[in-house]
């Protein structure tokens, strides 16, 4: 079974219109490291004022459950995940949104979301991007959780 498998593929790679070479003939490399666009940011003490300025968009970085279950108001939701890049059109959606600034917080873990993704933002042209320093729980109104659920 192992030859006829073995002449089987040796047959399928030499019919091929670019074979696969048997033997190596140059170096490649086994391990890139990914790119990663990370700008500069500002880090922000919870509770800042920044929050309720007018001309800043907030943006909440944790999953869209912890979003819906409670987020900052007038915040938009723009997931944070550590493998994918922030979408074009979420990118585009901040450039267009003609905010002065860019506030961003997340789960507060380590590391944060809210970090990443100020970061990740930052490195793409966005200017004047903030993250809060210790995520949404620091900037939790404690009335403001629905009754049997505190963070």
């Amino acid at each position: 079974m192992v030859a006829v498998c073995t002449v089987t593929g040796l047959l399928a790679n030499f019919v091929r219109p670019n074979p696969t070479p048997l033997i190596q003939n140059e170096m490649y490399q086994i391990f890139v490291p990914c790119p990663e666009p990370t700008g500069e940011v500002t880090k922000l003490i919870p509770r800042d004022l920044i929050l309720a300025d007018v001309p800043s968009l907030v943006i909440d970085a944790r999953s869209r459950e912890d979003f819906d279950f409670w987020h900052f108001p007038g915040s938009i939701s723009i997931p944070f995940d550590y493998l994918s890049p922030v979408s074009p059109d979420d990118v585009q959606k901040i450039m267009s949104s003609g905010a002065k600034r860019v506030v961003v917080y997340g789960d507060g873990m380590v590391p944060d979301s809210g970090r990443e993704l100020a970061r990740e933002l930052s490195g793409q042209g966005i200017k004047n991007v903030c993250y809060i320093e210790g995520g949404a729980i620091n900037i939790i109104d404690r009335d403001d959780l629905p009754e049997g659920r505190e963070e």
